[in-house]
């Protein structure tokens, strides 16, 4: 929910009549006063005219919008979006990024790099900042890049937040797992996008006697990577786990070093992770290249409660990337036009079933049942679906 009166984000867009081609764009508006199906047509200071599917117009009040309806009108999501850039061979940042020292009080200290405050609970150098930045940088610009409409344009005042403990301990406090070396958190505070945390051994910070020294190998911060790409997705696409799960996976898995993503050289490593160990021989879903799976349909219909109960979860994970990977760049023309144009239905608040009709495209679940375990086929994995 956001902490500013809606009226200050609306202020900027008085009266201001949506294009034709944008109207014509109907979403689910679910209001306090139940869900309507219309198009935009107005942003007024009390709210927005929709044009209803029987022609007539309605305002719906800015007090009734509920936060999905509010985030779609805060991020613009009608103004703009990189679905018809190319998909990218690499992505990369200029490692010489400015480092902000914004507070330095005993238990808090926050520092700040372009897109990121970091918020921990004990003192380092710009040096040791300077060296785990780069990870959170390199994500926020590698989903920038990919032309999936990710990485939201936060406030001005606004950056995304990452909290960092000294002590196992503290972030377990802060709702971390206990086995884990990382996690994304979804709330309305600190951030409406949610934040990370981490503790400081998973970066490879340790402590050296009144200072701390950071030294770490690239693919052993994956963890973060993924956690990160939850963070820089927009909320309206993470109701759907194979799907949330699979671009994390897919970022995670692309080789990364020195602020560099290599998406050109990712098919390796990814299939690695899905049929062995990972690359880095720790991290893989260990499947093998003979995958027994349940039905697609079955797959993508399944929510995070189920997603992520311990059975089988090695293969939820695995099939997910294994989906994922596909509707980029196997299906179709593969131009990942079909996962574009189901992205862009969730965020412009299509329902389950409307968004995988359009992943369908006229299919049936069988036939693109065939087509996904085909394609994987070509790479030496042999997929069965259950009937």
């Amino acid at each position: 929910m956001f902490t500013k009166p809606l009226y200050l984000y609306f202020f900027l867009f008085l009266c201001i009549t949506v294009p034709l081609s944008q109207a014509s764009m109907q979403r689910e508006w679910n209001t306090s006063q139940g869900k309507i199906k219309a198009s935009l047509i107005e942003i007024t200071p009390e709210g927005v005219c929709v044009l209803t599917s029987d022609g007539n117009s309605k305002l719906l009040k800015n007090e009734t919008l509920s936060q999905i309806d509010r985030h779609y009108l805060k991020e613009g999501i009608l103004e703009g979006n990189n679905f018809n850039d190319p998909w990218p061979t690499e992505s990369k940042i200029n490692l010489d990024f400015p480092i902000e020292i914004i507070t330095e009080k005993p238990g808090k200290y926050t520092y700040g790099t372009p897109h990121f405050n970091f918020i921990c609970d004990a003192k380092i150098t710009k040096q040791v900042i300077k060296r785990f930045a780069q990870i959170f940088e390199s994500t926020y610009e590698a989903n920038r890049n990919l032309p999936l409409n990710n990485a939201p344009v936060s406030d001005k005042d606004e950056k995304f937040k990452i909290y960092l403990f000294e002590k196992r301990e503290s972030f377990i406090q802060a709702g971390g797992l206990p086995d884990c070396d990382g996690c994304q958190i979804w709330g309305e505070e600190p951030s409406k996008y949610g934040y990370v945390i981490a503790p400081f051994e998973s970066l490879g910070i340790k402590k050296n006697g009144k200072s701390f020294s950071i030294n770490y190998r690239d693919d052993d911060i994956t963890t973060l990577i993924h956690e990160t790409t939850h963070m820089l997705m927009r909320m309206e696409v993470t109701d759907q786990p194979w799907f949330s799960e699979g671009a994390a996976q897919y970022v995670e898995c692309t080789p990364y070093r020195n602020g560099r993503f290599n998406f050109k050289g990712n098919k390796r490593s990814i299939i690695s992770s899905i049929t062995a160990d990972g690359l880095n021989g720790k991290t893989g879903r260990a499947l093998t290249k003979n995958i027994k799976l349940p039905k697609l349909q079955d797959l993508m219909t399944i929510n995070y409660d189920q997603f992520n109960t311990d059975q089988d979860i090695d293969m939820k994970y695995g099939a997910a990337l294994l989906l994922t990977y596909y509707f980029y760049h196997g299906d179709g023309k593969g131009d990942a036009s079909r996962i574009k144009k189901f992205i862009r239905a969730l965020q412009t608040g299509a329902s389950l079933e409307e968004s995988h009709q359009i992943l369908l495209d006229g299919r049936s679940w069988k036939q693109l049942s065939d087509e996904f375990v085909k394609f994987w086929g070509k790479s030496g994995i042999k997929i069965s679906l259950n009937a």
